[in-house]
């Protein structure tokens, strides 16, 4: 016995030290791939759900659609029975999946149901109630939503542990389907109600659908706000359809609360349509919300079967190392000493795994205490060994965690889930500091499922908590950035209006006293200074100029240069370029030839731009050529909607390096060009951003020594793109016979709450979301009236009523202003009968001047603050006769109308003591100087708002949120009245 004994007790005692090893492992390992096992299972089924309901979403869709139109007053049977088809069709694609759900969805018995109910509906008499329709279809479809339900339930859809796919799923089971039917219930109260009268019950059931939608809504908004909080790559496929179906479920809500709740009469017409669109939407959220869920849980079966692979193939390796060792033992006995190394060099390699990770590993027991820890997880919370941190720790919530709480959700999480991943929270160091860790951990439980201790892995993030907080310093600072260089944009035009003004009036005086002392030295016989006379006047007109250049290309950059649009007759500009051109064209020896290639017609476009675009490229035609050729040919593309000139010389032509340069602001050819011919570099930069701002462009050819072709392409119809005009829910027909009102506003609540206040009084009320979308509908419609909002985007609302006033079809319609600006007073606090710009084009000032003036011995109050330009004005208007006294300043203006009325004032706006502006203002406080004409003169580029109160556009200002309906209604019946009575 002893020798049997003896025989077994090596092999007996070597499977026992086999057996220390495996086991541990084979426990660990096995729990570990029952858990993946568990989740892989658990996501099919939920996959498997989700093809299935989104099968009976498709069957939900066409039975709401077939009771809708079986309950329709106007019964259209061809409609019907394509509805049945696609019904049919939907049956059959539920019918596919039925047999591979059957057993793990356990759906049969509903499904039979839910078939048969369809067959009765099919086999219902065509005459029969549709009451009782309706409540077949009703039936039926609540059967298909418990269906979902079931199936959300059997398939673990609704115990999906994560948050995002959670709420997705609850919106798809529970919250979506009942939105959709409470909507179409709804519709049917509408429509029932068309042919009998609204009655008790039917309010008191239109009140509880309206409050179960009101709450679904609600509880649909909420998860998509927590679903793009936790997982914000899901934004991209689901925040349009999502805001969309929201938008319309509320649009609709809002339209129940005004007709069946607020309104006097019920009006039910309105329903059907807005209840269409709402459904409409929540269909396509579904459908959004089904592929984004799919890939969602794609991911995880993927993790899930990584994770898995990972676990078998470590597995594998570390029991292939184990039964390599008990393989050596066995070979050899004898060789204790050498199996006992081998056994704890297998031991080393299995440990040095736990301590040579970079990642912390730990493992905890439930009361809070470490039972191991890495050396990774040593160094993360700065001890100096295993012993001193598990020794340190008695409370792990309440000694490690800065806020102990977290530790309770960190537990929770994983004694409900039997894991959680990548928990985030602050911890303390052992020198008192603060860091911040990744969590991984898994409960392990004995077989009774008893929970054991919890196992993971600890990862310090507080270097990216620091870049993201360091981001987002980054951002704040950016932000600040951003509204300084804004700022520094204002500072800019403010610089420009000033420079303005200081560099235009002096240029008024040199250029005003060089034509009287040309005059002069006329009169005076003085010949031989008249040509320094008119150097110097020249020399002030190219100062001028390139003063203008510099403005222009200052307000293109500032995005504040606009376009005034209007119809003319190509030929006619033509003949106008040439005959304006033809002087320069002259001056080099060359000669200006005009190819009409086909009959030219009108183009919309800005005559003003497209006249300097061309003067600017055909009078550096001529700058750059001599005793050459210029041709000017045109071209129109009446079938492509295109307008192609061509301007050619024969000059000195350009290099590849020199034309990539070309439109560049302030740059020419080169260095020699510019010394050679002068320039600033501004006007082919200017007269590009000019064509580009229209729809068109300039492009150019050229070849050293032999010259350039510049090819200037414009749409003959120019416009800003337009968006379609918005149909509001709910809006009466169109009632061609009423009174117009247009409604420009950029709010879609304010367009809605100004309609209804107007069609109730008769009128046919238009709306535009935008200002450029108003104008051209006020070309288009011509109203009596029209209601402006200020604050709108890219088009304001003071730069839409300077283009109504500009056009001479919409000038006389009435305007009330709708703004949040306190302004009230904008547009009648100034008044002024014309304004001229520095440096004063003297005919021009004389047609003004006869305009308000019957003789020339009325008066002419002269108010300007520079000593050289009030007398350059006061000589030069007593040249031509009239009548003329001075005031340095606004304040000295009003001591000298007082004393004696002038006939006429000429105002400059920018002085000290008192400007232009006040002066007015002053000045129509007197009743009887109201009537005085005044003429501004002014060298500063007048802004959107004062241009509009020197020409008193405005009719009337209202604040948004201060007025009310009866406010407006009176301002627009009488607007509409004096609109009505002029002739």
């Amino acid at each position: 016995m002893k020798r049997i004994i003896k025989h077994w007790a090596r092999p007996i005692s070597l499977v026992g030290l086999l057996a220390v090893f495996t086991l541990p492992l084979t426990v660990v390992v096995q729990q570990l791939v029952a858990e993946l096992d568990t989740g892989i299972t658990f996501t099919r089924q939920e996959k498997l759900g989700l093809e299935y309901n989104h099968a009976l979403r498709k069957l939900l869709e066409q039975v709401v659609a077939h009771r809708s139109q079986s309950h329709s007053l106007k019964t259209d049977r061809a409609k019907i029975k394509l509805v049945e088809t696609a019904v049919q069709r939907a049956i059959e694609e539920v019918d596919t999946l039925q047999s591979p759900t059957r057993n793990a969805l356990r759906t049969e018995d509903n499904w039979r149901f839910i078939k048969r109910d369809w067959q009765d509906i099919l086999n219902q008499p065509a005459t029969s109630d549709p009451n009782a329709s309706f409540k077949l279809h009703s039936d039926l479809i609540e059967k298909i939503l418990a269906q979902m339900v079931h199936v959300g339930d059997t398939s673990n859809m609704i115990l999906d542990p994560e948050l995002d796919t959670y709420y997705l799923l609850n919106t798809l089971i529970l919250q979506l389907p009942a939105t959709i039917e409470h909507t179409a219930q709804i519709q049917a109260v509408g429509l029932s109600t068309q042919t009998q009268k609204f009655e008790l019950n039917d309010k008191a059931r239109l009140m509880y659908l309206y409050s179960a939608l009101n709450s679904h809504i609600d509880t649909i908004a909420r998860a998509r706000r927590t679903v793009f909080d936790y997982n914000p790559s899901t934004q991209a496929a689901l925040q349009a359809p999502a805001r969309t179906s929201l938008n319309r479920a509320r649009e609709f809500i809002e339209l129940i609360n005004i007709q069946a709740f607020s309104s006097v009469s019920f009006q039910s017409s309105s329903f059907p349509p807005p209840g269409e669109d709402a459904i409409k939407s929540h269909f396509q959220l579904y459908d959004a919300i089904v592929p984004t869920v799919d890939r969602l849980l794609q991911e995880r079966l993927d993790h899930y079967n990584e994770r898995k692979h990972r676990a078998m193939g470590f597995t594998i390796l570390v029991l292939v190392a184990i039964v390599g060792i008990y393989a050596a033992l066995a070979r050899n006995f004898a060789q204790r000493k050498q199996a006992e190394i081998a056994v704890q060099r297998a031991e080393e390699q299995y440990r040095s795994i736990f301590e040579n990770s970079t990642e912390g590993i730990f493992q905890t027991s439930p009361d809070g205490r470490f039972l191991s820890a890495n050396p990774a997880l040593v160094r993360i919370y700065g001890y100096d060994s295993a012993e001193e941190l598990m020794h340190r720790f008695s409370n792990i919530k309440e000694q490690l965690y800065v806020d102990p709480s977290v530790r309770d959700r960190f537990v929770q999480c994983v004694e409900e889930y039997d894991r959680v991943s990548e928990f985030e929270s602050q911890v303390y160091r052992k020198d008192g500091s603060v860091i911040w860790i990744s969590e991984s951990a898994a409960a392990v439980r004995d077989a009774n499922g008893q929970l054991l201790n919890y196992v993971g892995i600890v990862q310090d993030i507080s270097d990216r908590i620091r870049h993201e907080e360091e981001r987002d310093r980054i951002s704040e600072a950016l932000y600040l950035a951003k509204e300084a260089a804004e700022t520094a944009s204002q500072s800019k035009s403010q610089f420009l209006a000033n420079m303005s003004h200081e560099l235009r009036t002096p240029l008024n005086a040199i250029i005003g006293y060089s034509e009287i002392l040309q005059e002069d030295a006329i009169d005076l016989g003085y010949d031989d200074i008249q040509p320094d006379l008119q150097k110097i006047r020249n020399a002030g007109k190219h100062l001028l100029d390139l003063i203008n250049d510099i403005l222009d290309i200052s307000k293109i950059e500032a995005g504040k240069m606009e376009l005034y649009l209007e119809t003319f007759a190509i030929e006619l500009l033509v003949d106008e370029i040439e005959a304006t051109i033809q002087p320069l064209i002259t001056q080099n020896n060359n000669t200006l030839k005009i190819i009409k290639v086909n009959d030219l017609g009108d183009i919309c476009a800005d005559l003003t731009k497209v006249r300097q675009v061309l003067l600017n490229l055909l009078s550096n035609a001529a700058k750059f050529a001599e005793n050459g050729t210029i041709t000017l040919s045109i071209q129109e593309h009446r079938s492509d909607g295109w307008l192609e000139i061509a301007i050619a010389d024969t000059g000195i032509g350009m290099t590849a390096e020199q034309i990539s340069h070309l439109f560049e602001a302030f740059t020419q050819a080169d260095a020699s060009t510019t010394r050679k011919y002068g320039g600033t570099g501004l006007g082919l930069a200017i007269s590009r951003r000019f064509c580009q701002m229209m729809g068109g462009d300039i492009s150019v050819e050229s070849e050293v020594g032999k010259g350039s072709t510049f090819t200037v392409r414009l749409p003959l119809q120019v416009s800003p793109a337009l968006p379609e005009t918005p149909t509001t829910p709910g809006s009466p027909p169109s009632n061609s016979d009423a009174t117009k009102i247009l409604v420009i506003d950029d709010d879609p609540s304010v367009q809605e709450l100004i309609q209804r206040a107007l069609a109730k009084e008769g009128f046919q009320v238009l709306t535009a979301s935008s200002g450029e979308q108003g104008i051209a509908m006020a070309i288009e419609h011509q109203p009596a009236a029209i209601t402006l909002d200020i604050m709108m985007p890219k088009m304001d609302g003071w730069s839409v009523l300077q283009a109504l006033k500009a056009n001479p079809r919409l000038a006389d319609i009435p305007v009330v202003i709708l703004t949040i600006i306190d302004q009230k007073n904008l547009g009648f606090a100034l008044g002024a009968s014309d304004y001229l710009t520095k440096p004063i084009d003297y005919k021009r000032l004389n047609q003004v001047l006869k305009k308000y003036l019957t003789t020339q011995q009325e008066r002419i109050l002269i108010v300007e603050d520079d000593d050289a330009t009030r007398e350059l004005f006061k000589r030069t208007l007593e040249r031509e006769g009239w009548n003329a006294l001075t005031a340095r300043n606004g304040q000295l203006a009003l001591l000298e109308v007082a004393a004696q009325q002038p006939d006429l004032i000429l105002l400059d706006l920018m002085m000290p003591e008192m400007d232009g502006f006040q002066f007015i203002t002053e000045l129509h406080r007197v009743e009887a100087w109201r009537s005085i004409p005044i003429v501004v003169v002014t060298a500063t580029t007048l802004t959107t708002s004062e241009y509009l109160s020197l020409h008193q556009s405005v009719e009337q200002i209202l604040q948004k949120a201060a007025f009310s309906r009866e406010q407006l209604l009176a301002e627009v019946r009488s607007l509409v009245v004096e609109r009505i009575r002029k002739p």
